[in-house]
């Protein structure tokens, strides 16, 4: 309280005028300690993964959700037209993990970055790689355009998600994805995680060191794949003998920069050539021409 209040306030009690109060008279007050505010318990921030920006966010709404398109939207027009993916193939999936990066399937390619979410219903996109060559449709493009690099608003309502993008005059109406999913009766059109490195002589089973969206094969419904290993895209065409169990991996694409040693045996395992596998509900196991099998489950 200041010292003109206190003056008014003691003039007010004592029933006397201002003037009546010397000015050289000091006032000496009790001293009262403040009232500390109570502590605020909030959870402790995780340190970003290498290579992040300092500015994250902990855990949003969309973390842990997994999302279908089902239209683009103009953000001027509200014109809403449908998506067309490849026949029977995954496309279109926007998935926010737990770690604060994002997957993704487009028509062509495998997309991954990491996000930025608040409770303002704003997000900030990083992509780590977005790239329009696989694109098979002008509708793929779009799909990545909005998402490449930007900064969207988004909008959950009724389980359904849309993020817009102004910039890009264009916003992305998704629903959330099942999470019943059939077992696979064919590797045509569908896609795969790593689970284990397991050694053919041994039964030794190891688990790759988990990155951002590694060990993974797609394979489309067009005779092409399209995977990542420990840290590179990799891409090729490939043809399964259902009569003899074998699956034909050819004409990939591949580097082996910064790769770790999981990287290594992956990319060794899947060389190209003839492998058998095995196919059982939602297990894929693809023997290489080492002493190893690469053990996946159904993505």
């Amino acid at each position: 309280m200041s010292l003109s209040i206190l003056l008014v306030a003691a003039i007010v009690a004592g029933g006397c005028s201002e003037r009546d109060v010397p000015r050289d008279t000091e006032i000496s007050l009790p001293e009262t300690p403040l009232a500390e505010e109570p502590p605020v318990n909030e959870p402790p921030l995780e340190e970003p993964p290498a290579g992040k920006p300092e500015v994250f966010v902990h855990s949003s709404v969309l973390t842990g959700s997994e999302w279908e398109l089902t239209a683009f939207e103009n953000a001027t027009t509200g014109e809403i037209t449908a998506p067309a993916p490849a026949p029977d193939d995954i496309c279109y999936r926007l998935s926010f993990r737990t770690d604060s990066f994002y997957t993704g399937l487009s028509t062509g390619s495998i997309i991954y970055g990491y996000y930025c979410a608040d409770a303002r219903e704003t997000i900030r996109l990083y992509p780590g790689n977005i790239t329009f060559e696989a694109e098979r449709s002008p509708d793929g493009e779009i799909f990545c355009d909005a998402l490449r690099d930007a900064t969207c608003s988004f909008l959950l309502s009724d389980g359904e998600l849309k993020i817009v993008n102004r910039e890009k005059n264009v916003s992305l109406l998704f629903k959330p994805v099942s999470k019943e999913s059939a077992a696979a009766s064919t590797l045509t059109g569908t896609m795969w995680k790593l689970t284990a490195f397991v050694n053919r002589k041994t039964g030794e089973a190891s688990a790759p060191k988990e990155l951002y969206m590694s060990f993974v094969l797609w394979f489309k419904t067009d005779g092409r794949f399209a995977g990542r290993s420990s840290s590179n895209s990799m891409a090729g065409k490939y043809s399964v003998d259902l009569s003899s169990g074998t699956i034909d991996i050819q004409g990939w694409t591949l580097t082996y920069a910064g790769e770790n040693p999981d990287g290594y045996l992956f990319i060794e395992t899947l060389e190209r050539g003839i492998h058998p596998y095995e196919l059982s509900e939602n297990e894929l196991r693809i023997f290489g021409n080492n002493d190893f099998y690469l053990q996946f489950k159904l993505y």
